[in-house]
């Protein structure tokens, strides 16, 4: 059976969806493995906050961390430099500790989660890649969520 998108809609709870704000939903420390050596990449990981996505799938409750409209301009980058910010005092905090907490990594990767597609202008206003993309510069690997039915050329630009 398929249901469409409006019966999709209709079986979804009531929730209080967020309002379109300057902090991410929420901002994430860790570590990965690199490779089988043991080697560890430090991995920023930021839940974003956007508009919803376009795709309705039934079994996705990501739209509940989704604000309704577009994603304002401007509004990806200032969480992007929160999330930056929190990462530089997490690391200083860490390298303060008497007991080290993690092992220091090869590499530093960024997370950009937007439970949506980050090349879709209405979750990503496209006038803010370029300062997203200066913002990002100095990680050794960017990873961002996007439907494969969304492939333009702005993805090349970005990258």
């Amino acid at each position: 059976m398929r249901l469409s998108t409006a019966q999709i809609l209709a079986l979804r709870p009531t929730v209080d969806r967020p309002l379109p704000g300057r902090l991410p939903v929420d901002v994430l420390h860790g570590q990965e493995a690199l490779n089988g050596q043991g080697d560890l990449a430090s991995v920023l990981t930021v839940l974003l906050l956007g508009a919803e996505c376009r795709y309705r799938c039934l079994m996705c409750d990501l739209w509940k961390a989704t604000h309704l409209g577009a994603t304002p301009v401007g509004n990806i980058p200032a969480q992007i430099r929160y999330a930056i910010q929190q990462q530089a005092a997490h690391n200083l905090t860490a390298s303060n500790s008497a007991v080290p907490t993690v092992t220091p990594a090869s590499q530093q990767w960024i997370k950009l989660y937007n439970a949506a597609n980050f090349f879709a202008p209405v979750n990503v206003p496209t006038q803010d890649l370029k300062e997203i993309a200066t913002l990002i510069e100095g990680y050794d690997r960017v990873i961002v969520e996007n439907h494969p039915r969304i492939l333009t050329d702005h993805i090349l630009q970005f990258a």
